[in-house]
C-alpha cells in the first residue's frame, strides 16, 4: 500500500495509455448493482478497517457506502 498526499487543486497532466483507458472503462461501465457488489466484496476481502498501517497513519475506513447528492445534467448541444 502506498500513501500519498494530494494537494487541493493539484493537476495530473499525464495522459493514460490505451491499455489504461480500456481497463478503466471496463471497470466503470458495469451495471450499478454489480459495481456495488464488487466494491463491497473488495472492501470485505481487503479488510482495510483492520489494516495496522492504515490505523497507524490515521486512515479510517468504513464498510458502508457513502451517499452523495447528485443531479442529471442536460445533454450537450452539438452545432454544425
Amino acid at each position: 500500500m502506498e500513501v500519498c498526499k494530494i494537494v487541493e487543486g493539484q493537476r495530473y497532466s499525464k495522459r493514460l495509455d490505451e491499455r489504461q483507458i480500456t481497463a478503466l472503462l471496463k471497470v466503470t461501465c458495469g451495471r450499478p448493482r454489480e459495481r456495488v457488489k464488487d466494491i463491497m466484496q473488495n472492501v470485505r476481502h481487503n479488510a482495510y478497517y483492520e489494516d495496522p498501517f492504515a490505523k497507524k497513519s490515521g486512515i479510517k475506513t468504513s464498510d458502508k457506502l457513502a451517499q452523495v447528492g447528485a443531479r442529471i445534467l442536460p445533454s450537450p448541444w452539438m452545432t454544425l
